[in-house]
Parts: C-alpha cells; structure tokens; sequence
C-alpha cells in the first residue's frame, strides 16, 4: 500500500488552470457521471452512446471505482474554480488494452452538452498534457478522435497534435493524433 500511496502522491495529484480544478475522481462523482452518460448527444462519438439511464449508473460506477486503483494514469474530474461546477473529465490512459504490445498513453476528455464550446475541453486537456511530460516524462501523447468529430479534432489541433494515422474500427473511422515531448527524457530517467 505504500507504493501505491508514494504513486497517487506524484501522479494523481490535483492540477489547476486559470479556470479549471482537476482532480481524481471520488465515489461522490457518480452521480454527475451518470447525467453525463445517460446523454446521448454527449455520448454519440463514444462507443456506447444509447444508454438506460440503469446502464449510465452502472457505467458511472464501474468508472469511478477502476479509477482508484490506477496509479501513474486515470481520469481528473474537470470543476470549474469559481463555483465548482462539474464539466466532465480529461483522461490519460493506455491506447491499447494493457495486455497488448502497445504502451502509448492517449488523452481524452468527455464534457456535459452544457460545457460545450466554451474552451473546457482544450484547457484542461493541455494541462493533462503537460502533467503527462513533466511528472510522468512521457515522449509522446497520443489521441484518438471519430472522423466526424470535428469539435474533438479542433481540440487536438489547438494542443498542438498532428494526424498520425486513420483506421477503420467497428464501423467508424478513427484518427490517430500525436504530439511529441517537446523535453523528452533522458534514457536514464526512464
């Protein structure tokens, strides 16, 4: 238990920008999860976007209660400093199952209709970014974006990725951006 403890310590801390609180997720956050599940305007470029409102409780869950026990990656719950309001979540996770060959760490965010249009998504996910290469010392980000999600594209672009690839998967065209450590490490702080 101390190890994990010494991880979360330096991994899963709490960050701040101008506007944003982010921080790891706690089992009160089910409930504002489950909203942002349950819509499917929001969820439509996800890979389940018609949720019951049972089965976005559940989702709501399972997230929150995964998410405490990663230690180096996971997922920061976006507030709003000024009132603490809820926007949705940025995330840093493995791009392929964990039992795959690939360890590239990918970014997402997720964000309630609400919060749409309004720079959430691009703040906070830059600071993930750089929380990603100072604390983590990544060489690389990658992200992953539907075709269509011309929004999410936007977003990427503006934290300085570049299409790397594009794969077709279960139906949808998916597009591979990356951005590169602009410090990456040295071989032996890796």
């Amino acid at each position: 238990m101390e190890i994990e403890d010494t991880w979360r310590s330096r991994y899963r801390i709490p960050l701040e920008t101008d506007r944003f609180r982010l921080r790891p997720l706690t089992p009160g956050d089910e409930v504002w999860l489950t909203h942002i599940w349950a819509d499917p305007d929001v969820n439509r470029y996800l890979w389940e976007p018609d949720l019951s409102p049972d089965q976005a409780a559940k989702a709501a869950k399972v997230m929150v209660d995964l998410d405490a026990f990663r230690h180096h990656f996971g997922i920061w719950a976006i507030e709003e400093k000024s009132t603490g309001a809820r926007h949705g979540w940025v995330e840093l996770s493995k791009l392929e199952p964990w039992w795959g060959p690939n360890d590239e760490i990918a970014i997402s965010y997720v964000l309630q209709r609400q919060s749409w249009g309004r720079g959430i998504a691009t703040e906070a996910a830059a600071r993930l970014v750089r929380h990603a290469f100072e604390a983590n010392r990544l060489e690389l980000v990658m992200a992953v974006v539907v075709g269509e999600n011309v929004a999410s594209k936007r977003v990427v672009e503006k934290l300085g990725m570049h299409l790397v690839k594009t794969k077709r998967v279960s139906g949808r065209d998916l597009q591979y951006f990356r951005i590169d450590n602009p410090d990456p490490p040295r071989p032996d702080e890796q």
